[in-house]
This record gives structure tokens, sequence and C-alpha cells, in this order.
């Protein structure tokens, strides 16, 4: 069973050259629970059709008119993402796709034998089932926002991928396990997660993780920290 990954180096940038760090411990730690691990680059995004109706070069475009300038780049490849694993989709049919700084501690292939298409994991959706239907209302979503800014999200200075494509799509839905509990969790600064996927998001240091400590140090002290 296939799950896809999307990570593009932003030269200069150092979170992306961190977060370059966290690749190979992705695939180590979805090929230990049965999964057979693609990563997905800017390439993949160029071959969606859509790419070349959108002004994702442009950084005056709707996606970044409430962000800092500074992170053009950043948002940019977020878009790029979905792009990329939409076109995945339109080829190879619906797909599990988990972000890279979401590590595998125990998530096996046969969760899919009962989720649904289009089912998310977790809220911030670093990890979603990605369906046709999905596929089809991501993209619709972008090319909307891309030719008429949505008003209420610019004048609350909010407009990023995520926040547009969770409000503005509906088929959506998010998935438990059979016992009601969270497949998914951010890393806490206690490092007491105990879901079988974790996100090591980065804002895992709004919420008390030591700043001094990189995501990939982050990773080690919770492996060495749940293995006690």
């Amino acid at each position: 069973m296939n799950v896809i990954s999307y990570f593009n180096l932003i030269a200069g940038s150092k979170f992306s050259a961190e977060s370059q760090e966290l690749i190979d411990i992705w695939k180590k730690s979805w090929q230990k629970h049965g999964w057979n691990t693609i990563l997905l680059d800017e390439s993949h995004a160029k071959n969606n059709p859509l790419f070349k109706e959108l002004d994702l070069d442009n950084p005056n475009a709707n996606f970044y008119k409430t962000i800092n300038p500074g992170m053009f780049k950043y948002h940019r490849s977020c878009y790029c993402r979905l792009l990329a694993y939409c076109q995945y989709v339109r080829e190879n049919g619906s797909t599990l796709y988990a972000d890279y700084d979401v590590m595998n501690y125990g998530f096996t292939p046969n969760v899919l034998n009962f989720a649904k298409e289009n089912s998310y994991f977790c809220k911030t959706r670093c990890a979603v089932y990605l369906g046709g239907k999905g596929k089809d209302q991501i993209e619709s979503v972008i090319l909307n926002f891309n030719n008429n800014p949505f008003e209420e999200e610019m004048r609350q200075g909010s407009c990023n991928d995520m926040r547009i494509i969770t409000k503005y799509t509906n088929c959506f839905h998010f998935q438990k396990d059979q016992n009601n509990q969270m497949y998914v969790s951010s890393i806490m600064p206690d490092l007491s997660n105990q879901t079988p996927l974790v996100h090591y998001d980065g804002g895992c240091y709004r919420r008390g993780v030591d700043r001094k400590c990189s995501r990939l140090d982050i990773i080690k002290q919770y492996q060495t920290f749940s293995q006690q």
C-alpha cells in the first residue's frame, strides 16, 4: 500500500533545510509498518493541468495577500504540495498522503480497509485518505481563490492553504479508530503522545517545546522516551 508525501527544498530557507533532515526518518517510520513510501516534489505539481491556470509565481496573487511577504516561497510550496497530491490521485486513484513531519509508530495499511475515501485523520489534515471527489473539490477551491479573493478571509487576514481547503470543501470527514480514539496527535512538550501517528509540526514551539531543539532532535527524544 502506497503513502505519498511532498517535499521540495526552498533555497535559503533554514526551515526547509531542517525539514529535509526528516525525509529519511519519515520513510523508515512508514516502511516499518508496511507502507511503500513515495516522495513527490514540484515536478509533480507542475504535471497537474491546473498549475498553468494559477498565479502561484506572483507574490501579489490572492494566495499571498494576507501573509508575511518573507513567507511567499513557503506558502507557494504549500499550494504546490496540494496540486502534487491531487495529480497523484488523478493518475493512480485514492491514496493516503502524510506530510513528511508525520511519523508512524503503528499505523498500518489495514486502517484503509474501513476508512472512507476523503477521511482525514487529524484536524490539521496532515494525513488524509484522498479520493477523487476530494481531489476535485481541492482543485476547484484553489482555482476559485486564484480568480476571486475570498473577502471574509481577506478581512480576517487569515488566508492560507489549509484554512481555505478546510472551510470551502465539504466532502471530507474526520476519522477516528474503532475505539473512538485519535490516530494522530501533535507532539507535546512532555512527549506524552500515545497515538500511532505523531505530527512534529512547527507549532510545537508555541506549545512549549524548547526552541533550541530541532524537530529532528524532538523526534529522537520521543523515540527514546517512548521506549522507556
